[in-house]
């Protein structure tokens, strides 16, 4: 009976699937990320002070255009000197994306919005990716599943509005791939906007699109050399790189002189602060200490670990043994590239040294990039290039329940089980359970009564906190 109705559901051709792939992430994100949207009034998804910092930045863009005041400097705080916010987190997307509800709504909700949003449509996004590179639905809405929910995605939402925003990669993925593929001008225009989109929500998110896209053309230069030598092809990367860095320098002209002729860069870290940052390979193998039946098992060991923010990498065990399944029974061309991308981007996020337990084992490639390449010293936690590592292993679930899927169909028995696309139900069932972090923590957003009283005080003034305390971000909340 429930099949039935699912497949009177799915030829419903009036309402696209894609929508019922909506409504799915939609509701996985109010499961997974409660109590969120039960207290999208009152509380935020709480990590560290870093959310309090979130917070007072999408409110200072909002005040900074509404009032016509430079968005690189505020007196707002140490006043009257004020600070230089070249090296601010801006997440400008996300910041213009949260003015018209920050209006409709107030702040905290509008903060939340954005939370649950960047689940939605990650999920969503993931899903489009997978659709067009394996053309199977279901094993796109798994894919959607394994990249919105990682543990990577969840920890990093509890702390950095900017970060948590990964919903913006699938998309310009998937356009950068069709615009190799597909002659369609169209796709360069998209491609070079959502690049601008990831560039706006955060300068990470650049740095992860241009080792994705070279790497792909080193890879079509080795396997499909035709699509990637001839002048449609050039012609579309100029018009994608020319609509692309146009606004991107008009909008960064000042971060990108000071990177370029400053002496000193504010974003600088330290090798010693990369490796705390960068991802213990015992990591990928622990589950997170946000699970509600795991949490016991998992918190002492990331004691052990550390706590940087590129710490929490847990790839899951399901996705550890679908993965490889389309590897070993698909022709290379089709994989491969993905296989090669998960592989590059897991590299990437151990860091310099490779450690398991904080215990140096051996030097990685990492090390060579961070003395040669100097933009990469600005690159505070290489554990989150783990984000890349999701979506390409992401893609290669997805091909593998395919491939399982049309191998099993001859089977007796799985001629009945795939009436009711069981293998499919199960293997998003065990991700699921794998990465589930409900409930999620949230910390009470009220503002103290006496920073109310201030605020109807009229003139401009500043206000010094006595004693102060460690969570400084807070006090710019307040």
């Amino acid at each position: 009976m429930i099949h039935l109705i699912l497949n009177k559901l799915l030829r419903f051709k009036k309402i696209p699937l894609a929508a019922y792939a909506l409504v799915g992430y939609t509701a996985l994100t109010l499961v997974l990320t409660y109590p969120v949207a039960a207290e999208i009034s009152t509380s935020v998804p709480w990590g560290s002070q870093d959310t309090w910092h979130g917070i007072w930045n999408i409110w200072r863009i909002k005040h900074s255009l509404m009032t016509g005041s430079s968005l690189w400097y505020t007196n707002m705080v140490l006043y009257p000197t004020g600070v230089d916010l070249t090296f601010q987190v801006q997440t400008l997307f996300n910041s213009l994306l949260s003015i018209p509800l920050q209006l409709a709504f107030g702040l905290i909700p509008a903060y939340n919005i954005l939370f649950l949003f960047s689940y939605v449509m990650s999920g969503f996004a993931m899903y489009l990716l997978a659709d067009y590179l394996i053309g199977d639905k279901l094993a796109a809405f798994v894919a959607g599943i394994i990249y919105a929910y990682a543990p990577i995605h969840v920890h990093q939402s509890l702390v950095h509005l900017n970060i948590m925003s990964i919903e913006w990669m699938p998309l310009y993925a998937l356009f950068m791939i069709k615009m190799f593929r597909e002659d369609e001008m169209r796709n360069a225009v998209y491609a070079s906007i959502f690049l601008l989109i990831n560039s706006l929500t955060d300068l990470y998110f650049l740095v992860y699109a241009f080792v994705f896209t070279v790497l792909y053309f080193l890879y079509s230069v080795l396997t499909e050399r035709a699509s990637v030598t001839n002048v449609k092809f050039w012609k579309r990367s100029a018009v994608m790189a020319i609509l692309f860095l146009v606004p991107f320098t008009l909008i960064h002209y000042p971060l990108i002189c000071s990177t370029l002729f400053a002496s000193y860069s504010f974003a600088s870290t330290s090798l010693r602060g990369q490796i705390r940052n960068s991802a213990d390979l015992a990591a990928f193998f622990v589950p997170s200490p946000l699970h509600p039946l795991f949490k016991d098992f998992s918190t002492p060991i990331f004691s052990r670990l550390g706590s940087g923010p590129g710490i929490h990498v847990y790839i899951g065990y399901t996705v550890l043994f679908m993965a490889p399944f389309a590897v070993s029974r698909l022709r290379k061309k089709v994989v491969g590239f993905w296989l090669l991308s998960s592989t590059l981007f897991l590299v990437l996020s151990l860091g310099a040294y490779l450690r398991f337990f904080r215990q140096t084992i051996v030097a990685m490639p990492y090390l060579w990039l961070y003395y040669y390449v100097p933009l990469l010293k600005n690159f505070r936690s290489t554990g989150r290039f783990n984000i890349l590592t999701m979506l390409s292993l992401a893609v290669l679930v997805g091909f593998s329940l395919k491939t399982l899927s049309e191998r099993l169909k001859g089977g007796r028995i799985f001629k009945r089980m795939d009436r009711f696309k069981l293998l499919y139900v199960v293997v998003a069932a065990l991700v699921i359970f794998e990465f589930i972090p409900t409930p999620l923590p949230t910390l009470n957003a009220d503002i103290p009564k006496i920073y109310r009283m201030i605020a109807e005080d009229e003139g401009n003034f500043a206000i010094i906190e006595v004693p102060i305390t460690d969570s400084l971000d807070v006090y710019m909340y307040y």
